[in-house]
């Protein structure tokens, strides 16, 4: 079966990584830790981001999103900028987050 990737599919990939690297850097809170897709489906859906038809975003749609992003790109040409977690802000149980988020994706 082929995937079609859209625009709306890197939007929303981006912004998952984007809220991810902020958390584990300590530049913004989001009221809870986003350690599952569920979690990070309930933060977007609050900052309005919708799926694809326009209903509200949960754990399965960013999936599938991650998984149409897996089909037609790298994800390491999508990876963010693993050295803005060097600083001594970073927390390391945000930065764990992140890591363990990286590795579902990969899996």
């Amino acid at each position: 079966m082929e995937t079609t990737t859209t625009p709306h599919d890197l939007k929303l990939f981006s912004r998952m990584i984007d809220m991810l690297v902020q958390q584990g850097t300590n530049r913004h809170d989001y009221g809870m830790d986003l350690d599952s897709l569920g979690s990070v489906a309930v933060v977007m859906n609050e900052q309005g981001f919708r799926n694809k038809n326009g209903g509200n975003l949960n754990a399965n749609a960013l999936k599938q999103t991650i998984y149409r992003i897996r089909q037609k790109y790298d994800l390491s040409d999508l990876e963010p900028d693993w050295s803005e977690f060097d600083g001594p802000e970073a927390i390391h149980r945000q930065f764990t987050n992140v890591v363990q988020f990286k590795e579902k994706i990969m899996n």
